[in-house]
């Protein structure tokens, strides 16, 4: 290629701006409007309207996250949270799962590394089965072992599969050397 070749010799139109548009910077980050309520049982409450959608997320969060775990016990908090969707006293996990298809719903727990939580989402109509149905698997999980044994042999084949991966290898390594023998290590 020759120089002529090269973007780096093409020229702007003489009618466009020379550099991009840029606003003024703000001097502080705009706030969303919120509406904030403790319920009688200490619960609070946070809603963040958006009236732009008729879709809506509900999230349960959670003081503790996988750092509060027993470390002999790794995972437990994860394997709790995932197994919350596969059954309760009320629904199997196929009728739980097939209530939430049904009504376009997700449900699902997860458990971060400093706070864990549930979430439910769907359109707005639908959000009192959502929530509904968040009350019912908090409150009344079966954790079925059947449904743990698959769990279980999923989180396995994945760690086999991670355990061959260099960037899950790497980043292992990267947190024992920054963290030593803080939760924050384990990955």
């Amino acid at each position: 290629l020759s120089p002529s070749d090269c973007k780096s010799e093409a020229a702007l139109p003489g009618d466009w701006p020379q550099t991009p548009p840029q606003d003024e910077l703000l001097d502080e980050l705009p706030k969303a409007e919120t509406v904030e309520r403790t319920l009688e049982n200490g619960l609070k409450v946070v809603v963040v309207p958006n009236h732009e959608v008729p879709f809506a997320t509900a999230m349960l969060g959670l003081k503790y996250g996988v750092w509060a775990e027993n470390p002999e016990h790794p995972g437990a908090a994860n394997m709790a949270l995932s197994l919350l969707t596969k059954g309760t006293e009320n629904y199997t996990a196929a009728e739980l799962a097939e209530e939430l298809e049904f009504n376009a719903l997700t449900l699902d727990g997860s458990a971060g590394m400093d706070v864990s939580g549930v979430s439910a989402t769907g359109l707005a109509d639908k959000m009192e089965l959502a929530l509904k149905l968040m009350a019912e698997v908090v409150l009344r999980p079966t954790f079925p072992e059947s449904e743990f044994e698959i769990l279980r042999q999923q989180l396995l084949s994945s760690l086999s599969i991670r355990e061959k991966d260099p960037n899950y290898l790497a980043d292992r390594q990267l947190r024992k050397a920054l963290y030593g023998q803080h939760p924050y290590a384990r990955t």
